[in-house]
């Protein structure tokens, strides 16, 4: 699968609409081939979170577009950095949910189910670069030291167009989530094989504050851990 990446310099302030989508209107803005050039002209946007290795600063944000059955074509922005020298790390900022299909039937799924799919799709398909990689050896190869960072507690935003995704991104970010992955490139398939190896804590969410036009902040953190195989719906 072919998937499309963009990168662009962000300097826009936390939990901050973009102004053009409210000047210009959101149909505009979402109208196709104008969003496909521009998908930051139309988002919430946050400052990432430190867990841990402040002085690991996080990279310039990164846009993946990858498609996720049966949800369709998803819109995924994230940072990298290289731990402590130790871990391999992706922060999510946010994705969009681009089908109308998809919209609908994402709404109804739990947070942190949403997040577990969403991050277990970029991690397979990896666009960080984090190794291990396919080496052609018979030998089981893994890293025990991936780990993805998001905000605590996250937000479903309808911009209020049909031609308009569906985004979700943290809400006001007090805390980290922060959970670990162990990941293995299987021998006999060349596949990558995840392996959740902790889990975050379920957090309250009645504290935090969601972005103009976001639904209630709901916990996007603590999907359990689990077999290494795609979240079951």
């Amino acid at each position: 699968m072919q998937n499309t990446y963009f990168s662009f310099d962000s300097r826009l302030s936390r939990v901050l609409i973009v102004s053009l989508l409210l000047i210009a209107g959101a149909g505009e803005l979402c109208d196709g081939s104008q969003l496909e050039a521009a998908p930051q002209q139309s988002y919430v946007e946050t400052d990432p979170c430190y867990p841990d290795c402040e002085q690991s600063p996080w990279g310039p944000p990164q846009l993946v577009e990858i498609t996720i059955p049966p949800y369709g074509k998803f819109w995924i922005k994230y940072r990298t950095r290289y731990a402590c020298e130790t871990y391999y790390d992706v922060y999510i900022d946010w994705f969009m949910v681009m089908d109308a299909a998809g919209q609908s039937a994402t709404a109804s799924l739990a947070m942190n189910l949403l997040l577990e799919i969403v991050t277990w799709h970029l991690l397979v398909q990896n666009p960080m670069q984090f190794p291990p990689f396919p080496d052609g050896s018979q030998q089981a190869n893994c890293h025990p030291n991936w780990r993805v960072v998001k905000g605590q507690c996250w937000s479903r935003v309808d911009f209020g167009d049909p031609d308009c995704p569906i985004q979700y991104v943290a809400c006001e970010e007090k805390d980290c989530c922060l959970e670990r992955y162990e990941v293995c490139i299987n021998p006999a398939t060349n596949e990558r094989v995840l392996t959740k190896t902790s889990a975050g804590t379920i957090t309250v969410c009645t504290n935090y504050v969601q972005p103009q036009g976001g639904a209630a902040c709901q916990p996007a953190c603590g999907y359990p851990i689990a077999t290494p195989e795609e979240p079951q719906l």
